[in-house]
């Protein structure tokens, strides 16, 4: 195996180390005494930092500052994407209405339910069948009409946004 010499980090701080000194003794400019100087600097106000004594109210204070902020961010969604108000489209016949999640650092479509068009109650699956939905109020019935299955309206829900084929209300 062929020794290589420029990635040997023994070789490269002897020869910094060196060419360093050489450089101080030629030019007059003591480079390793300001690096020295500047370490010994940092390390001073590191110890006037760790060594500052700190009242347990204002711990207490800066942690509620912290928590009360991330609070406000989750809750009033500052930092929420530009499709999040996008909860509602007509796909086919039937009104659909979601909210969105954020599973895994991803936002997800939840809680996907259609809603009759005629007295806009939420539908409620027939017998455990997701494509067959009725109305608890009029007895509305889409019974057979496999367009509204809530796999395929979730998926064009993110064809939509992979579109930007979207609207909503603020």
């Amino acid at each position: 195996m062929k020794w290589k010499w420029k990635r040997d980090p023994w070789l490269i701080a002897i020869f910094g180390i060196i060419g360093t000194k050489a450089f101080d003794y030629f030019t007059g400019i003591p480079i390793i005494k300001y690096i020295a100087e500047g370490l010994s600097f940092l390390l001073k106000w590191l110890l006037v930092f760790l060594t500052f004594n700190i009242q347990i109210w204002w711990l207490l204070i800066a942690i509620g500052i912290i928590l009360g902020g991330k609070y406000l961010i989750y809750k009033y969604g500052i930092f929420k994407p530009e499709f999040y108000h996008y909860r509602s489209d007509k796909f086919f016949v039937l009104q659909w209405e979601w909210s969105w999640k954020k599973i895994d650092g991803k936002w997800q479509v939840y809680n996907l339910h259609a809603k009759c068009p005629k007295c806009n109650t939420r539908l409620v699956p027939i017998e455990n069948k997701l494509s067959d939905l009725i109305c608890s109020r009029c007895a509305y019935s889409n019974v057979n009409d496999y367009e509204d299955e809530p796999r395929r309206i979730s998926n064009l829900i993110y064809d939509n946004l992979t579109r930007k084929n979207y609207t909503f209300e603020q």
